[in-house]
C-alpha cells in the first residue's frame, strides 16, 4: 500500500528572479484545469506569487490584483543602490565566482546588493496581509546567515555559514516537517548546516521578505535579531515535496549559467547544477521553464552592461502601462507552461 501523505498534490515554485508573476499564471492554469495544488513550496521570487495566491486565490481575483494600482506601484518602485558600477559589486561577484573551492570565504552579503528594499513590506502590499479561507498551504524556503558583518572576508575554514529554514503556513503538519528534517541532511561538504530549522508563526510579508532576499540582489532580511538570506539555498526542494505530497509538480529549470553556478559554489559551497540533475531523476509531473530566459528576454529588471557608464544597467518599466504589459507577458508564459505539461 502507498504511504499516506498529508497533501494530495504539491507544486514546487522554484523562484524566477524578477519573473515571479509567471507562477501566478501557473497556479491559475492549474486551478482552471482541475489540478489545483493543496500545498506550494515556494522559493525566492515565487514567494511574491504565493502571497498573491493566498490573498486572492480565485483566477479572476489574482488577475485583477496583478494589474491593480497597488501592485503596479510596488513593482515600479524599485530603487537601485550605488553597487551597479562594474568595479563594485559586478567585479566582486566575478572574482568570487571564479574560485573553484566550496565557499572558501565568508562573503559580504550585508552591504553588497543591487536593489534597495525595505525590511517591512506591509505598506507596499497591504492587500496581501491576510489569506483567503480556501487558500492552499505554503512552505516558504529561506536561509539563516550564521556569521556577522565583522567576519566578512575571513576564510571559512570549514565552519558552517548558513542554515536552511522552512516557514510553513498554519495547517502544514509539523510532524511531517520534522520527519523530513530528520531524514534529509544538507550536503556535508557545503557551507550549509546539515539540519534545517522551522520558523513558525511568521507573518506573510516577513516570510516573503526573507525568501526574496537573494544573495547580492538585496540586503538580508532582519528578523528577531537574526539575518536571513533567500530561498536560493535550495531552489528545488524535491525531497520536501515527495515527503509531503502524493502527486508532485516540479519545475524543470534551465541549467545555472557559469556565473550563477560559480556564485552558488562561492556562497553556499555546493553545485547548483548537480542539484538540478538530482531533481531530474525523481518521478514528478514536470513544469518546463527551461526556455524562460529566451521567452521572457528583456522586460522587467532585465540586465545589460552599459560600457559608456561603466555600469550594470537594470531596466525598469517606464510607465504603469509598460509594467502591466510585462506582468501579463509573464503571467501568460506561466499559464502556457502548465498547458504544455498537460499535453498528451
Amino acid at each position: 500500500m502507498d504511504e499516506l501523505k498529508p497533501f494530495n498534490r504539491v507544486a514546487v515554485f522554484s523562484g524566477g528572479g524578477s519573473r515571479f508573476v509567471m507562477y501566478c499564471g501557473m497556479y491559475v492554469a492549474m486551478v482552471e484545469n482541475n489540478i489545483r495544488p493543496d500545498l506550494i513550496l515556494s522559493t525566492c521570487g515565487a514567494t511574491i506569487s504565493t502571497s498573491i495566491i493566498r490573498a486572492f486565490n480565485t483566477p479572476e481575483a489574482i488577475k485583477e490584483y496583478l494589474i491593480s494600482d497597488e501592485f503596479l506601484t510596488a513593482a515600479m518602485n524599485t530603487f537601485l543602490t550605488n553597487q551597479t558600477r562594474l568595479d563594485r559589486l559586478p567585479y566582486y561577484c566575478i572574482k568570487h565566482s571564479k574560485k573553484k573551492e566550496n565557499a572558501p570565504y565568508l562573503l559580504d552579503l550585508f552591504s553588497k546588493y543591487f536593489v534597495d528594499q525595505p525590511q517591512n513590506l506591509d505598506s507596499k502590499f497591504p492587500s496581501l496581509l491576510t489569506a483567503h479561507a480556501d487558500a492552499p498551504e505554503v512552505i516558504t524556503i529561506g536561509s539563516e546567515i550564521l556569521y556577522n558583518a565583522n567576519q566578512v572576508g575571513k576564510k571559512r575554514n570549514g565552519i558552517k555559514a548558513f542554515k536552511k529554514v522552512l516557514i510553513p503556513t498554519a495547517k502544514v503538519p509539523v510532524d511531517y516537517l520534522n520527519q523530513y528534517i530528520e531524514q534529509y541532511k544538507f550536503t556535508p561538504t557545503s557551507a550549509v548546516e546539515a539540519d534545517t530549522t522551522l520558523l513558525l508563526d511568521v507573518e506573510p510579508m516577513r516570510a516573503m521578505r526573507i525568501s526574496t532576499s537573494d544573495m547580492f540582489y538585496m540586503a538580508p532580511a532582519f528578523y528577531k535579531d537574526k539575518h536571513y538570506l533567500g530561498g536560493a539555498i535550495d531552489l528545488i526542494p524535491f525531497e520536501l515535496a515527495t515527503t509531503l505530497g502524493s502527486e508532485v509538480w516540479l519545475e524543470h529549470k534551465a541549467p545555472y549559467s557559469a556565473m550563477e553556478e560559480g556564485l552558488v559554489r562561492a556562497v553556499f559551497g555546493y553545485s547548483g547544477n548537480e542539484r538540478l540533475n538530482q531533481a531530474a531523476t525523481i518521478t514528478a509531473n514536470r513544469l518546463d521553464t527551461s526556455d524562460m530566459r529566451s521567452k521572457l528576454s528583456g522586460g522587467y529588471l532585465s540586465r545589460k552592461i552599459n560600457w559608456k557608464k561603466f555600469a550594470l544597467e537594470i531596466t525598469l518599466p517606464v510607465s504603469k502601462e509598460d509594467c502591466k504589459e510585462q506582468i501579463l507577458r509573464q503571467f501568460d508564459y506561466g499559464y502556457q507552461v502548465v498547458l504544455n505539461a498537460l499535453k498528451p
